[in-house]
């Protein structure tokens, strides 16, 4: 995060203008400003804000050192230089830009704070820390110097606009000016505000705080003591005692403490002078725009779960391209559920007069939930659905003309674009107190509804609760999975209750990252780890999945079959040896080694194609009817082998009593064939042929026969000292031609329809799939595009609307610790410098992660 531009007082400072009073916005043709050594990375532009100070404007100094004042920054000294650690990116950013013009935040103690203005030491009485909470949304800090007490206060713009002075409206009015103009440059903004404090109002209001704070929490109880004289003398009757003053009202718990103190605060945060506004540039990592957008495309509904504003959320939707123009954005800020009730019942209303008008639809029954598949309209390709229709007695509507059509003429050049406004789907956006309503039992299904149909949903201003509770929501009633990343310690529990849970390590410390079941460094990773990682996972399990059931009941229904011509006496078929070693030796290295390295198409593909992920979330590659296919083609592969073999040696029995082929050698003879044809089979199930793969199935396949040879050897018998009825049995058969003819014929029979199966369908019926591979194998692509350096979208066209934001933390701040005397600069869970000011952009749990939403769901 980087301070960009403030305004003090109502004056504008950070933009440099030309000699047309336009801004300069282009960073080549300004001249940026040295400020200090130890921030070397901070550039400023505009010196006329320098000059202020210089001048010791009285505005432009409060302003500062309210910024060095108000925060619960940690300083810490090392090498001759103080590194700041803060509980949020903010509050550091703030704080370093108070120290590069000059008003340098030095150190603090329990009860005090010093700060250096140009060279100048000052130290401040620390009174009191009025925290950050998430209902308060501001903190203040109460200081005294020179027996002057002043109250700094700084916070979200709503919040300080409530409690200014009467006479600050026409100075508010104007900064509100300035933040629109910040927001509408997705900065983030934040107010300042100060007064001064009488000593006797002070101290009265401080009695009341200390009051509050030590209040007993705790009932009393009654003590008795043991008499030890078992007699004890008749004691004198008490004199009576005058009645006790009333007790003060005692807290049975936590929360009342905390209702208490907060309105202590609310109480002295009143009449406020405003000082202005800062403004700070919130990056995004580089990759973040391209990765939603690539998730998007993929069938992901993305849901971003944030503590900002709901103007911050939609620049930041926008600047991730999360949120298009295209796209028709609803928003829900009502207050109370009445007004929400009705707002969705109007989004509804509109959704389906929206889809009736550009896609001919005609819904009769408003009532059915609303959902995209009941109109077979593809949510990733809308325009292939918008087509103009030529039958009988259709209605065209218009903005430009109404007529009716009866034949397949063409209709007039005034109705070209009917139905070709651009539309790229629906998008939710929903402060947090509307969304408690939203969630109520009585909402929350026609909230869900709606949420479902859009392909955006932003909910801002949620607590971490709300974070899970609409986690929740989705895996209960839509039977997604989801996907929940966030990177603070305000999203454990969104991390903890989705299906997926993804920790970034970044500069809110590594609590999310400890409850997560994945965690990276940056957001853009996710898209590796869903579209690239993820997929190839569920294709390769897949795959091991239908093998292993085909296998299976291959092998196991041979004996079925012989348990026909055995008078079912449970005699086995096969060598018990064989039985054992089926599984864990005969038939499983090459689909491990397919399970860990086949692949479709290669990285480049997996990314810049997100469309080859919705076959997972459709169950494409293996479902119900996918799983009675592979038990129904390993019956009929062990009803091939089994009477193959059995009818070509039927011939080698004399009137059929005398056989010359007995039991070892009919099992010997089956089991081999199995392993062959199985193995085969397996073969055709890969794509990426890799040396290991080689390996292993030809080696499998050695093994068996050598294994074989060797057991049923009659060294074995020298070895063991007992007689087995398998000595010779391998020899005996592979001598044998009738065996290879067997062998042959079974797996002409069983694998030649699945090659040409497999050439019919690469041929004539490719899915997305196989043109992805045709595509890869036979077309180059340059694959510079992509490796090159992604650059950071600054600039995108958007509506512009008037705008103003802040983010915060979710959770308590600092101040308790720090005038408790427990703060300890070794206990801050926070890196020990902020280099790198990128911010980390927040979901869901979508989101998602296989079927649709991030917070995501999938």
């Amino acid at each position: 995060m980087t301070f960009k531009k403030c305004s003090i007082q109502g004056k504008l400072y950070g933009y440099v203008m030309d000699n047309n009073g336009n801004e300069i916005q282009d960073p080549n043709k300004l001249e940026s400003i040295e400020l200090n050594d130890q921030d070397k990375d901070f550039v400023w532009y505009d010196k006329t804000l320098l000059d202020d100070i210089e001048k010791d404007d009285e505005n432009v100094h409060k302003f500062f050192t309210l910024l060095s004042l108000c925060h619960t920054v940690m300083p810490e000294k090392r090498d001759g230089k103080i590194f700041y650690q803060a509980q949020s990116p903010d509050e550091n950013a703030l704080v370093s830009a108070a120290r590069s013009f000059g008003f340098a935040f030095q150190n603090r103690t329990q009860s005090s704070i010093t700060i250096k203005i140009k060279d100048k030491e000052e130290t401040y009485n620390l009174l009191n820390i009025l925290d950050f909470t998430n209902e308060r949304q501001r903190m203040s800090v109460i200081v005294e110097k020179d027996n002057v007490i002043y109250l700094y206060c700084k916070g979200g713009d709503t919040k300080i606009k409530e409690r200014l002075n009467d006479s600050q409206k026409d100075i508010m009015k104007q900064t509100d000016e300035h933040l629109n103009n910040f927001a509408n440059e997705s900065l983030r903004t934040l107010c300042l505000a100060w007064k001064q404090l009488d000593k006797s109002q002070y101290d009265q209001w401080a009695t009341k705080l200390n009051t509050a704070k030590v209040r007993s929490k705790l009932p009393r109880t009654r003590t008795r003591t043991l008499n030890p004289n078992p007699n004890p003398k008749p004691e004198p009757e008490p004199v009576p005692e005058p009645e006790p003053e009333p007790e003060p009202e005692l807290y049975t718990s936590m929360e009342e403490r905390d209702e208490k103190v907060a309105e202590m605060y609310e109480e002295i945060e009143q009449d406020l002078i405003l000082l202005g506004a800062t403004a700070i540039e919130d990056k995004l990592q580089d990759g973040v725009p391209q990765c939603i957008e690539r998730l998007t495309r993929a069938g992901i509904k993305i849901w971003v779960l944030t503590g900002d504003k709901i103007e911050t959320a939609y620049n930041i939707g926008l600047s991730c391209r999360l949120l298009t123009n295209e796209m028709e954005i609803k928003t829900i800020e009502e207050n109370d559920e009445e007004s929400v009730k009705a707002k969705l019942e109007d989004i509804r209303n509109s959704m389906i007069e929206k889809i009736e008008y550009l896609f001919n639809v005609n819904i009769d029954d408003r009532d059915k939930r609303l959902d995209w598949n009941q109109w077979n309209i593809d949510v990733l390709n809308f325009d292939k659905h918008r087509k103009k229709s030529s039958n009988d007695d259709i209605k065209i509507r218009s903005t430009k003309s109404v007529r009716f059509t009866t034949d397949d003429k063409s209709i007039n050049e005034d109705d070209d674009d009917i139905h070709r406004e651009p539309f790229e789907g629906f998008a939710i956006l929903i402060t947090g107190q509307a969304l408690i309503h939203a969630l109520s039992s009585d909402l929350c299904m026609k909230f869900l509804e709606l949420a479902t149909m859009c392909k955006a949903v932003i909910c801002c201003r949620v607590t971490p609760m709300q974070k899970a509770q609409v986690v929740e929501l989705v895996m209960k009633h839509e039977n997604k999975i989801t996907l929940a990343i966030g990177d603070g310690a305000n999203d454990v529990s969104m991390i903890q209750k989705a299906h997926i849970g993804i920790g970034i390590s970044g500069q809110e410390g590594r609590q999310a990252v400890l409850a997560s079941d994945f965690s990276f460094g940056q957001f853009r990773y996710l898209e590796r780890l869903l579209l690239i990682h993820g997929r190839l996972s569920y294709v390769r399990v897949s795959k091991f999945l239908r093998y292993f059931f085909y296998k299976n009941f291959a092998y196991t229904f041979c004996h079925f079959w012989f348990a026909f011509f055995s008078a079912y006496s449970a005699q086995s078929l096969y060598d018990p040896m064989f039985g054992a070693l089926y599984n864990s030796l005969f038939s499983t290295f090459p689909i491990i080694i397919l399970s860990i390295f086949d692949r479709d198409v290669n990285d480049y593909y997996s990314l810049n194609k997100p469309y080859l992920y919705t076959p997972g979330q459709t169950n494409r590659f293996f479902n119900k009817k996918i799983l009675l296919k592979s038990i129904v083609h390993g019956i009929l592969s062990s009803l091939v082998i089994y009477f193959i073999s059995y009818l070509s040696l039927s011939h080698k029995t004399i009137n059929g009593r005398i056989a010359e082929i007995d039991l070892q050698s009919f099992g010997f003879l089956i089991g081999t064939i199995i392993i062959i044809v199985v193995n085969l089979e397996n073969a055709l199930e890969i794509w990426y042929w890799t040396s290991y793969y080689h390996i292993s199935l030809w080696l499998t396949i050695f093994i068996y026969f050598i294994f074989h040879l060797t057991l049923y050897s009659s060294f074995m018998i020298k070895i063991f000292k007992q007689n087995y009825t398998y000595v010779g049995v391998a020899k005996f058969i592979l001598l044998d031609s009738n065996f290879w003819f067997i062998l042959l014929l079974s797996s002409v029979i069983l694998l030649l329809p699945r090659f040409f199966n497999e050439f019919y369908r690469m041929r004539f019926n490719p899915n997305e799939t196989d043109k992805a591979r045709l595509n890869e194998k036979y077309r180059y692509e340059e694959k510079s595009a992509f490796i090159q350096h992604i650059n950071v979208q600054k600039n995108i066209l958007r509506k512009r609307l008037p705008r103003s934001s802040y983010a915060f933390a979710q959770q308590e701040g600092w101040g308790q610790l720090i005038t408790s005397g427990k703060m300890k600069v070794q206990q801050i869970a926070f890196p020990r410098t902020s280099q790198d000011n990128n911010i980390l952009l927040r979901k869901s749990r979508l989101s998602h992660h296989h079927h649709h939403n991030l917070t995501g769901t999938i």
